[in-house]
């Protein structure tokens, strides 16, 4: 019974953009859609295979993918720090939370010349705006799962005198794991949406820039197939984080 409802809702996944394409398809085919600004499906697929074996496309989706995992790497593990650290100190938590109410609510896009003036015009302008994007997420949300705890596991490492370190190991962090991996599939996911708004600002390559350069040439099927690989890079990490979540925290996978 559970293998059939698992079936179920793994072909309703891959029948729902299905019918969507499916139906743009029809809908460009007979006019009905201006393929102007609404190429098929078809014509996207086709313009990104082409870009892919002989244009620039690929060279862009290897930056901006380096760009994102730097980036990722360097938010992350602050963030985690930072979480980790207002969540088990009271005197962590007095200095750094007033200071992240104050600057989260500020659009990270907003803050990109202020990165450009202190990092120049190169990669670690790029890799800063990707990390502070997903440093808020995580440090925010490590710190909720820490504030989820149930008490009693602490106490019980009170009773059996653990040490501090070997409480953040077998406390904090398994009990926190579960919204900080939250916090780090969302992170990811602003982390792109950073990284392509500076790439149109900013960049000489990357996905951003080839969607921007697409624009100016009014090449409208390069431009969406440009956004197709970002959209199969968000299925991708929403897959991985799936599947971290059922290695790591099996107890709280949805079924």
């Amino acid at each position: 019974m559970n293998l059939n409802r698992f079936a179920g809702r793994t072909l309703l996944s891959i029948a729902s953009p299905v019918v969507v394409l499916a139906i743009w398809e029809v809908l460009a085919r007979t006019g009905v859609i201006d393929t102007r600004f609404w190429p098929a499906p078809t014509t996207i697929i086709s313009n990104l295979w082409d870009a892919l074996l002989h244009g620039t496309l690929r060279h862009d989706i290897g930056v901006t993918t380096l760009r994102m995992f730097i980036g990722i790497a360097i938010g992350g593990v602050a963030g985690i720090i930072v979480g980790l650290g207002m969540g088990l100190s009271r005197t962590c938590r007095a200095l750094v939370r007033p200071l992240i109410a104050m600057t989260y609510p500020i659009p990270k896009i907003a803050i990109l010349p202020l990165f450009l003036l202190i990092f120049g015009t190169g990669e670690t302008a790029m890799w800063m705006i990707v990390a502070v994007g997903m440093f808020y997420l995580v440090a925010m949300n490590t710190f909720a799962g820490i504030g989820e705890i149930d008490p009693i596991y602490d106490e019980t490492a009170t009773v059996y005198q653990v040490s501090h370190w070997r409480r953040i190991w077998t406390v904090a962090l398994p009990g926190a794991l579960p919204l900080m991996l939250t916090g780090i599939e969302l992170g990811i996911g602003v982390g792109f949406l950073l990284v392509v708004s500076a790439e149109f600002v900013n960049g000489q390559s990357g996905l951003g820039h080839a969607i921007w350069q697409a624009w100016q040439t009014f090449n409208v099927p390069l431009m969406y197939a440009a956004l197709a690989v970002i959209a199969i890079y968000g299925l991708i990490v929403q897959m991985a984080m799936r599947f971290l979540h059922k290695r790591l925290v099996p107890w709280r996978v949805e079924h």
